[in-house]
């Protein structure tokens, strides 16, 4: 493992609203991306990473079940691509090494489905992760409709993880990935059971096939811990979708972003998203853990409330979005 040369400092950014829904919608989310960017240039210091919401852009053409070059290849040819790559550079001059990191969902693959989650990394105008949802929550998965269904190949791949400047490793989340930290390695638990669909191999396997997705599920969740004892990451870094005001984060607090930070043996964990009545005050509903013990995690119902409060907070407005901005070290 590398040695770190210095605490991380991410900085993350909650939006007031709700996810996009609709490609369309990237010229002023972009713009609020280049202010936000320029914006940090009020705070002295480096910047490791930026982290925006879950769903933060749409894409037009599906992703999923591509390659991993493949997958860049298509994102780097939407309409906001030529844009993300220039705000990366900006931020690249910014701080060096800084990571622009957002969720992008994108179109399905066909009509019954939902589509897909991701969360995106640039770095100096190029695009350095991307993580696919694996862990879908329960509502992702249910329905008359064909899910969100993830690829099993997604369990293993290396390109969840980006190493920031000062060294360390850091795990990107889109959303409810967050929560895939905490499964257990012997005995799964919802988590697990929320995966009903899988794409292996050029073929879905579903939960009217039984025995083949619960085979190719437990496989997943070796692949999974396999990647994680591999890549020790040492940070999280979250792109989730959003809540409907502040306050109603607690669950994602407690399970999510102080658990994960358990699991990461105390490190770093930031969460950008949307809030779609109110955007909190800058020392509420965080969404950043740092330091929580591994016991946290055996606590389960029982766990407190930990969050990080951040070292710097300002608002930035563009147009008709408006975004809470806070710096978080650890």
């Amino acid at each position: 493992m590398r040695r770190s040369l210095r605490s991380a400092r991410i900085a993350s950014v909650c939006v007031l609203g709700k996810k996009t829904i609709r490609p369309k919608t990237w010229p002023a989310r972009l713009k609020l991306i280049d202010q936000v960017v320029q914006a940090l240039s009020l705070w002295q210091g480096p910047i490791d990473a930026l982290v925006f919401p879950g769903a933060y852009l749409r894409t037009r053409a599906f992703i999923g079940h591509l390659e991993h070059d493949e997958r860049v290849k298509t994102i780097l040819q939407e309409q906001f691509a030529g844009r993300l790559l220039a705000a990366s550079r900006q931020l690249e001059k910014r701080s060096q090494g800084a990571v622009l990191v957002l969720g992008a969902d994108s179109a399905p693959y066909r009509r019954e489905e939902m589509g897909d989650h991701g969360c995106l990394a640039f770095k100096a105008g190029k695009v350095v992760g991307y993580a696919r949802k694996i862990f879908p929550a329960g509502g992702d998965t249910t329905g008359d409709y064909l899910p969100i269904v993830p690829a099993t190949a997604d369990y293993a791949s290396v390109h969840r993880f980006v190493r920031l400047a000062n060294g360390q490793n850091a795990m990107l989340a889109a959303c409810y990935d967050l929560f895939g930290l905490t499964e257990d390695r012997k005995q799964p638990g919802r988590r697990c059971r929320h995966i009903r669909w899988l794409w292996h191999d050029g073929a879905y396997y579903g939960e009217d096939e039984a025995g083949p997705v619960r085979e190719l599920r437990a496989a997943c969740m070796r692949a999974w811990h396999y990647l994680l004892d591999e890549q020790k990451p040492e940070i999280a870094l979250c792109a989730i979708h959003g809540f409907k005001e502040p306050g109603l984060d607690g669950y994602w607090q407690r399970h999510g972003i102080a658990a994960a930070s358990a699991m990461l043996q105390g490190g770093l964990v930031v969460g950008g998203a949307h809030f779609w009545n109110a955007l909190p005050q800058p020392e509420s509903s965080t969404l950043a853990a740092r330091d929580v013990a591994r016991r946290y995690v055996g606590l389960w119902a029982n766990r407190p409330m930990e969050s990080l409060k951040p070292i710097e907070a300002m608002t930035v407005t563009s147009d008709k979005l408006t975004a809470l901005v806070r710096l978080f070290e650890g």
